[in-house]
């Protein structure tokens, strides 16, 4: 009974909870497709910048590499 799963913990047990299986991208597009939260958690002393969310069709896309 944790109070978080790791992706591949997550996906084993909705593999189990549906009785199918569910991949490690199955969660991740679970996500994107606001079906799951999920969280990050930084084991040193990262600091981040929030971004702006926008929808898909807005989004700005650079090749990769490009930063």
């Amino acid at each position: 009974l944790k109070e978080w799963l790791l992706v591949p913990e997550a996906a084993k047990y909705l593999s189990m909870l549906f009785n199918e299986e569910v991949k490690e991208t199955d969660v991740l597009r679970l996500a994107l497709d606001k079906h799951l939260t999920l969280s990050v958690d930084f084991v040193n002393h990262t600091y981040v910048r929030r971004g702006k969310t926008v929808p898909l069709e807005e989004a700005e896309w650079y090749p990769p590499g490009f930063f």
